[in-house]
């Protein structure tokens, strides 16, 4: 045999003496019995029960959605606080005041308007259902364009709803629609052109369902329910054209020279944006307000409730300016005349009363007052008649009309009998 066989076989039965003396030392030792109560062997150890000053589930989860969608977070918190505070301070009852947008406080330099509409909501249904569309779509958005093109986005879209509105609305504006239906318009570029991203696993069916739900909403706001479609219209081509050009900016093909280019068209979409703005701030030829006729309608109503008929022609004159009088506007003006005296005018006055369909009874009877002060007593009389024939019942004039005509009838020096 060669010789270094035998050392061979002798270091192998050394070793597996060893390991024998190991197997038996291992048999001789008994497991330790656990206490009573205790853990068995290998077992788990329980898990430790939060303190009660540590987080729990709810403030992880919390946490966990601010660090996940920081901006979209913040926009639900700013929300929701000035909704609150709305409805300690009785908000919807002056939402005008709080910062609605509408045209002629914008054209009276009231320019934060065009900006504060998208945290201003009308009631808790309109805010519940904005939280809610924000939450769902604007946590993906902001995920797959990144916070800076997501708050670029969310901005530039609440913008141009708000001046879309102001610039073909004459109406009273809040809410953050126009920005939310821009995230939208943002989703579904999202799904065209970023094939890594989130929404590209979303199905289609989710733009399907939201979509109808939309046209939904478009076609009520057509039917008369207080919507602003031209606000979700603004926001939602907004979105549309911006998030197109932002998500492009995102796909991991594009090279730092298309990303410039698709840059400076997005800086391109929001200097639109910035002149939409700046149009709404502008009274263009045609352009009335509603809200300013009445506004300078009731200025004019108080000052003829303290007798200052100067300031009621005042208030009147700057009603005018903003859109049509109303049949009692018209009457108001010319029983200021009559009482100031100026007769001629009065008379140019009553002429659009008398030729209103709803106003008649109105001129009828601010002629009768006219006639009467110029001592034509059969002239006012059959005026006033007249006007207490086609005035509603519930006209307040009516007593003293019929007041007026019981004592015409009544011979000269008869006195009302007594009851």
């Amino acid at each position: 045999m060669p010789h270094g066989q035998p050392g061979t076989r002798f270091n192998e039965a050394k070793l597996m003496g060893k390991s024998s003396k190991s197997k038996r030392k291992l048999k001789k030792l008994k497991p330790k019995q656990p206490a009573a109560g205790g853990p068995a062997p290998g077992a788990q150890p329980p898990l430790q029960q939060p303190h009660p000053q540590q987080a729990g589930p709810l403030t992880e989860k919390i946490f966990g959605y601010i660090r996940l969608a920081p901006v979209t977070s913040t926009i639900l918190a700013i929300n929701g606080l000035v909704f609150l505070v709305g409805v300690v301070f009785s908000l919807e009852r002056e939402i005008l005041l709080w910062g609605a947008s509408e045209r002629s406080a914008i054209w009276a330099g009231e320019y934060w308007r065009l900006f504060t509409p998208v945290v201003l909501h009308a009631g808790v249904f309109h805010w519940l259902v904005n939280t809610y569309a924000l939450f769902l779509i604007g946590t993906v958005v902001e995920r797959d364009l990144g916070r800076l093109r997501y708050t670029l986005l969310y901005v530039v879209a609440g913008m141009a709803g708000v001046a879309v509105s102001v610039l073909g609305n004459d109406v009273l504006s809040v809410g953050a629609s126009g920005a939310i239906l821009g995230l939208f318009g943002a989703a579904l570029t999202i799904k065209l052109f970023q094939p890594y991203s989130l929404f590209a696993r979303v199905e289609w069916r989710f733009f399907l369902i939201n979509g109808a739900l939309l046209i939904g909403i478009t076609v009520m706001g057509f039917a008369g329910l207080p919507i602003d479609n031209l606000a979700h219209f603004g926001g939602l081509v907004m979105g549309l054209l911006l998030g197109s050009v932002l998500s492009l900016s995102r796909h991991p093909k594009q090279t730092p020279g298309r990303v410039k280019v698709l840059w400076g068209l997005a800086a391109v979409l929001l200097l639109i944006a910035a002149g939409l703005s700046a149009a709404a701030t502008q009274r263009w030829p045609g352009m009335g307000s509603r809200m300013a006729v009445e506004t300078h309608a009731d200025n004019a109503e108080a000052a003829a409730a303290h007798g200052d008929y100067d300031a009621v022609l005042e208030q009147l004159e700057r009603a005018e300016q903003f859109g049509e009088l109303a049949p009692v506007s018209l009457f108001q003006r010319a029983y200021a005349l009559i009482r100031l005296e100026r007769s001629d005018e009065a008379e140019a006055a009553l002429e659009p009363l008398l030729t209103h369909p709803q106003g008649e009874h109105y001129g009828r009877f601010a002629r009768g007052i006219l006639r009467e002060q110029q001592g034509k007593r059969e002239e006012a009389a059959e005026d006033l008649r007249t006007a207490f024939e086609l005035a509603p019942t519930d006209w307040p004039q009516r007593d003293a009309i019929q007041r007026y005509l019981d004592e015409t009838r009544r011979a000269p020096g008869e006195t009302e009998p007594d009851e």
